[in-house]
Order: C-alpha cells, then sequence, then structure tokens
C-alpha cells in the first residue's frame, strides 16, 4: 500500500448511500436539503441500458491522469485522490482484485497546459489501456478529442459542470464514451450563498476568486443571478497566478468576504487559501472544499470528492462488465459535506466580525454531511 493508500485508508468515512441524478439534486437544493442537514434524495441506478461484450481480460488495464506534481507529493490534496481511487478498486469484488486491475497513473503539472494534458494521455492510449479515469476536469476535453476514433470508455473521477463546460451536451446520460461523477458546481453555488449569509450576515461587498476555469463563467453567472436576493454585490477576481492572489484581491478593497469557486487550482492551493485570506484579509472566507477549512478558512460546502473518486471504481467495474458509457447516467458526489472552523470564527468575533457559529460545528474544526 503506497502512501496516498494508507492516507485514504485512514481518512474517517461518513455514511454512503445512493448517487443522486442531476434533476433529483436540483430537486433537493431547491428544498434546501443541503443547508437544513438532511440527507440527499436517493438516486437511480448508474447502469440504465445498454449493454456491450464485456471488455477483454482479466486481467485489464486503467489508465488514470490527475494534475499533481506527482503521486508521492501528499501535500496537495489531489495527490490523496488517487490513493481514495485505488481504496475503491481494492473494495471491489473478484475477478476485480488488484491483481487483475493493472492502473498505468500520470501526473500533470499544476499549469495545465492542453499540451502537456494531450502528452500524458497519449502516452496512456499508446500503453494500451481499456478505460480512462479521468481526475483533473481540463482533461476530459482533451481525452475526448483523443479518443473519437477508439470510443475508450471515458470515466469522470470528478467535474466542476460537465454540461456548462461542455464536455458533455445532456445529463444523466452523454450518450458518447463519457460517464461518471459531476460536484454540480454550478447548481450548489445559491445553497453556499445562503449558508454564507448564515455565518456572516453583515456580508455585502462579497470577492469571488477563479483561476478562470472552463466551468466558472456558468458558476459566475449563478452568483450574478443570486446575489441580489441576498443583498450581497459580487466582484470577480480572474487570477491563474498563485503568487498573485493576494495582490489581486487586495486590489478589490473594501470587502466583506471572500468566495473562493472550486476550480483546479484553488484545490491545490486550498491550504494555502485557507490560511493566508484568513490571516492577511481578517474576513469571512467561503470555500468549496473543506481543506481550506482545516487551515484556517472559514466556512465550506461542496462535493466529498475523496468519496467521489472512490466511487468511479464502481463505474470501472461496470465498464470492465461491458456496460456502455453513454448509458450509465453521470451523477452527483456520494455525499455533500459542509465545514466550519470555529478556531477561525473566534478569531473573526475579536476583530469585531459578526459571526454566527452553526450549532453543527461542534468541534474545532467540524466537516459534517450535508
Amino acid at each position: 500500500m503506497d502512501e496516498q493508500e494508507r492516507a485514504a485508508a485512514d481518512r474517517p468515512r461518513r455514511r454512503t448511500g445512493s448517487l443522486p441524478t442531476r434533476r433529483q439534486f436540483l430537486a433537493a437544493a431547491a428544498g434546501t436539503t443541503l443547508l437544513a442537514g438532511s440527507s440527499i434524495i436517493p438516486g437511480v441506478p448508474t447502469t440504465a441500458r445498454a449493454q456491450t461484450t464485456p471488455l477483454p481480460g482479466p486481467p485489464w488495464r486503467i489508465g488514470y491522469i490527475d494534475s499533481t506534481p506527482g503521486p508521492a507529493d501528499a501535500g496537495y490534496p489531489t495527490a490523496r485522490y488517487y490513493g481514495y481511487f485505488r481504496q475503491g478498486l481494492r473494495k471491489l469484488p473478484a475477478p476485480y482484485t488488484p491483481n487483475n486491475v493493472h492502473v498505468e497513473a500520470r501526473f500533470s503539472n499544476t499549469k495545465l497546459e492542453t499540451t502537456e494534458l494531450r502528452s500524458r494521455l497519449e502516452d496512456l492510449l499508446g500503453m494500451g489501456v481499456q478505460a480512462l479515469v479521468i481526475g483533473v476536469t481540463r482533461a476530459i476535453p482533451v481525452a475526448a478529442d483523443l479518443t473519437l476514433t477508439s470510443k475508450i470508455p471515458i470515466v469522470m473521477a470528478v467535474s466542476a459542470d460537465p454540461v456548462a463546460a461542455k464536455r458533455v451536451t445532456q445529463l444523466p446520460y452523454s450518450g458518447t464514451n463519457i460517464t461518471g461523477l459531476t460536484m454540480n458546481s454550478t447548481e450548489l453555488i445559491p445553497a453556499q450563498l445562503q449558508l454564507l449569509q448564515g455565518v456572516a450576515p453583515d456580508t455585502v461587498e462579497l470577492v469571488v476568486l477563479s483561476a478562470g476555469d472552463p466551468a466558472m463563467n456558468a458558476e459566475w453567472n449563478k452568483i450574478l443571478a443570486v446575489t441580489p436576493g441576498l443583498g450581497m454585490h459580487p466582484r470577480l477576481v480572474i487570477q491563474p497566478d498563485k503568487t498573485q492572489f493576494i495582490p489581486s484581491i487586495q486590489a478589490m478593497a473594501p470587502f466583506d468576504a471572500i468566495f473562493v469557486l472550486s476550480d483546479v487550482l484553488m484545490n491545490h492551493n486550498a491550504r494555502y487559501l485557507g490560511q493566508a485570506l484568513t490571516n492577511v484579509f481578517a474576513v469571512p472566507t467561503l470555500f468549496g472544499n473543506s481543506e481550506s477549512i482545516r487551515a484556517g478558512g472559514l466556512v465550506s460546502l461542496g462535493a466529498d470528492r475523496p468519496a467521489m473518486f472512490e466511487y468511479a471504481a464502481q463505474y470501472v467495474k461496470q465498464i470492465l462488465d461491458g456496460a456502455y458509457p453513454g448509458s450509465m447516467a453521470i451523477q452527483g458526489p456520494p455525499r455533500y459535506e459542509k465545514g466550519f472552523s470555529v478556531q477561525t470564527a473566534v478569531s473573526l468575533i475579536g476583530k469585531d466580525k459578526k459571526i454566527n457559529i452553526p450549532p453543527w460545528a461542534v468541534h474545532p474544526y467540524a466537516v459534517v454531511d450535508a
């Protein structure tokens, strides 16, 4: 067991459940299910239609790509996600054992240039992999382009909003060689902003930080649609350079809170942002990744990413069994989680910020099912 798999095994797991479709997720969100802390409406079976011939094997060979400097760099949250995927594979029944399912993993640098992603994917395809598992959203269109002829199955272990980002044209069934999981990032925006308003009711001027990922436009449009009803005035900062995060936000002063969108660069820097934004600006911060809360951010609401990567193994199993990806439902994450740092709240209250500590925040760094 490597370092990432040990980290995955050590992570406390919360309850599991059926996955919601996009329609069911929207129904739940419309009823404020997320903020109420109730379970998400159960989803439909992952495979709904046609089966094809099982893929030749065992053994099988699977390609995996993610966006970290390398699997040994545990400082990046995504470095551990590979471990969660491998953990999901280990839980599969025979004959889908580690000895029979060989994973070839490749990792791009954090700049995520298309040319490098393409090179990594071409390397995997050249090795004869029978399916691709994509751990970084920006690699999905590159993989789709490279598999136009071969139609090798693509499993999205994570994606922000595949329709908004034009990864697929429809949900829940793509009708193509792409399937997997989505964080439903765009549809989650209203619940995230309501959570921020609940814990930081004085928020009016809101800075929104993004690296400019393709899904950002849909998320920003949703923010513009929701914030007037909450009495907030959002201003967008697009900054793909980590060294310029702080100066770019400083240029927007004064403001009452910061909302960090969950694109890949921000996830890579989740811990840095959680600590730096609180230390430098002393305002409430909202994230879609609980990693930031453990580092000093105030509040978070988003997909349980480790659970998504673990569940991606179930898609791989069904594809090896012969399921056609285009008839496998693209679904939301197994769980959503919200986080709150009581320690950060106390610090902000000491600086004359009005912060409401939610009743579910019973630990210094509380992360619970949403």
